[in-house]
């Protein structure tokens, strides 16, 4: 990538980060901006602890401790039944942890029900009231949810 190019890029990530950072977005909105993304949460997660524990791994090969923020990133995204190594890191997380029993996933405001089907030309009559049935019933599913 030419360096015209890479400056553009970061130009434009510095915008996206800064307009982020000013809105002060909770955890969830972040959550469900990412999910309507199409982004899946729990893959990034283990992705950024992935690299933070080789970059602390990195440096304690050469011999220096890890910096603080980067064991911080680790705990933070680690997986539930891992424990962070400071104490009160590890009772946040709890903490955390127990929170998401007590507040269930948003559910997604508006479902659109799309239909695919493998055949050639139209769909017979029977066929189109099967789908116009099983449709009606994953709306009524839906609705009592």
């Amino acid at each position: 990538m030419a360096k015209k190019d890479r400056e553009r890029l970061q130009h434009r990530l510095d915008d996206c980060l800064s307009s982020i950072a000013s809105n002060e977005l909770t955890r969830q909105e972040v959550i469900d901006a990412l999910r309507i993304a199409g982004c899946d949460v729990e893959q990034l997660r283990e992705r950024l602890n992935l690299r933070a524990r080789d970059l602390a791994n990195a440096q304690r090969a050469k011999g220096k401790p890890a910096p603080e923020y980067l064991q911080q990133v680790i705990d933070h995204t680690g997986p539930p039944e891992a424990l962070p190594r400071n104490p009160r890191r590890a009772i946040d997380k709890a903490k955390r942890w127990i929170e998401q029993f007590a507040h269930p996933p948003a559910m997604i405001g508006a479902v659109n029900i799309a239909r695919a089907y493998r055949k050639d030309g139209e769909i017979t009559k029977k066929d189109g009231e099967l789908l116009d049935d099983i449709e009606a019933e994953l709306r009524r599913e839906m609705d009592n949810e």
